[in-house]
């Protein structure tokens, strides 16, 4: 029996045991200083005896194990800690003897470098007849840093939801937004802290912003006036009287006439009394800065509102009135006594 080497030992270094013969002698190997490769294969063995004069010398054959001598390896420590750009990312190996093949598995996978970010576990295994070895490690490729862009910061208050424009660079990543920590994009008037947040596999970024709702800009009555009728400074202001009718331009705006002109008057209200009902009705300048509130009172002191309906402009004729003026007729029902009425007007700017 032969006791097993190492690869690179010579059979010198197998120890021969248990061998018998009908006279004295020594067992050796016919060629010590082979040294075979790893793996179990017969080698000459050669019985020698004392009595060489009687005696012949005897060949045959013992089995040998060589075992695989340790070689050293080594995964590149600088190759374990990468940034995702798309391409795969394999490990570099180093062996001591050099240059002996490996098989590299990645979470398993055999010679399959992975592209996308995570952590994944390195064996390295030297595949080498006569040498073995192994290292591991563990291999993080990181989320590559993408670029956000927010847009449509500032909007304008209209009662529907306002959100945020995203680009990012690479394109078409995903981004979560969020509008002073909700999901949910706002509609009132106010300012709000945008985050942006990207939810990709192999990217990250965030991004922070305001997110301004502004509300309506309206236009003054002096701007108006300034646009149509070319007023300016005390002359355009609501009870600014440039023509010296007796009719300040607030009314004379609403209800159509010019307050450059004097001869240029509001037109008449209508009323119309009835035994249990009164109803009366002016033409009115559509501009949706325009109030006008019917009024009445009993001693031209205390104006109330309570018991005047306003009709439904469909059922109140329209005729004769001009383009970008409607009629509007208010009534009151019940037992008239004696009571003044006034239409005031309010613009909102």
């Amino acid at each position: 029996i032969a006791s097993a080497i190492i690869f690179g030992q010579t059979l010198a270094s197998s120890a021969l045991t248990g061998g018998m013969a009908l006279t004295p002698g020594s067992f050796a190997f016919t060629t010590p200083a082979t040294a075979p490769n790893a793996g179990t294969a017969s080698q000459g063995v050669t019985f020698t005896p004392e009595d060489a004069d009687n005696y012949e010398t005897v060949t045959t054959s013992v089995n040998v194990t060589v075992n695989k001598a340790l070689a050293s390896i080594d995964i590149n420590v600088a190759d374990l800690t990468r940034v995702y750009n798309g391409n795969a990312s394999p490990v570099s190996i180093t062996t001591v003897p050099a240059d002996l093949p490996v098989s590299v598995t990645y979470a398993g996978e055999v010679n399959q470098a992975p592209s996308a970010a995570g952590i994944y576990t390195v064996v390295a295994t030297i595949t080498d007849e006569n040498y073995a070895g192994l290292d591991t490690g563990l291999l993080l490729i990181a989320k590559a840093t993408a670029r956000i862009s927010l847009g449509d910061l500032v909007a304008t208050f209209d009662g529907k939801a306002k959100a945020a424009s995203v680009s990012t660079v690479p394109q078409g990543l995903n981004v979560i937004l969020t509008y002073d920590g909700s999901a949910v994009a706002p509609s009132a008037v106010g300012s709000y802290s945008v985050v942006g947040t990207i939810d990709d596999v192999n990217y990250q970024g965030s991004v922070f912003s305001t997110l301004v709702i502004e509300e309506i800009s309206r236009p003054s009555l002096a701007d108006v006036l300034a646009d149509l009728y070319s007023l300016s400074g005390v002359d355009a202001e609501a009870l600014a009287d440039p023509d010296s009718d007796g009719v300040p331009n607030l009314i004379e705006y609403a209800f159509g006439s010019s307050p450059v002109l004097p001869a240029s008057l509001p037109g008449a209200t209508r009323l119309v009394i009835g035994g249990n009902a009164m109803s009366f009705s002016a033409i009115v300048r559509d501009d949706s800065n325009l109030t006008v509130i019917p009024q009445f009172s009993m001693d031209l002191v205390t104006w109330g509102v309570a018991g005047i309906k306003e009709l439904n402009t469909a059922e109140v004729s329209q005729d004769g009135v001009p383009n970008g003026f409607t009629r509007r007729t208010w009534k009151i029902e019940g037992s008239m006594p004696r009571m003044y009425l006034r239409l005031q007007v309010v613009f909102d700017d």
